[in-house]
């Protein structure tokens, strides 16, 4: 393990990572999935207010290829932004590293902190970056959805 030499400025920096790592230096990307938890959670409960609201159980004509991409299309979107839940919780919940607590030297010690503390960060960038990327992919088919709503589904009048 003894693979490249810290200087003392190096190794003073990485134990004080690990003294004040619980204090918050990986916040912004728990803020940033906070926000992607939000932004899907208020989809969704739009989403399943409008169709509540609608009359789309009107149309319920399986036979109606629109009908059924519009089912297909309201299950894709669902799916990603589960997806995207997922991953963004995953954020707040990382795998566990185990770090060695107290080693006979301070240089290893260090390089220790540093290592878990890159690999619980990676972690976090990954799912955070995954998560958004589900939420934009969602875009699509919720877009398509709204206009085969429209512009393709007939409802029938009220009696």
């Amino acid at each position: 393990m003894q693979s490249e030499r810290f200087s003392e400025e190096e190794t003073s920096y990485w134990l004080k990572v690990k003294r004040e790592a619980h204090l918050g230096s990986l916040q912004p990307l728990e803020d940033a999935a906070k926000q992607i938890v939000v932004i899907t959670s208020l989809l969704q409960g739009i989403y399943f207010a409008a169709i509540s609201i609608s009359d789309i159980k009107k149309v319920n004509d399986t036979t109606n290829v629109w009908f059924d991409a519009f089912i297909v299309l309201s299950m894709l979107t669902l799916g990603l932004w589960m997806a995207s839940l997922y991953f963004a919780t995953r954020v707040f919940l990382p795998r566990v590293y185990d770090a060695r607590l107290q080693g006979p030297d301070p240089e290893d010690e260090a390089r220790e902190v540093r290592t878990v503390y890159k690999k619980t960060s990676s972690y976090k960038y990954r799912r955070l970056k995954c998560a958004a990327w589900l939420l934009w992919l969602s875009f699509l088919p919720f877009a398509i959805n709204v206009l085969i709503y429209l512009a393709r589904l007939r409802v029938p009048p009220p009696k």
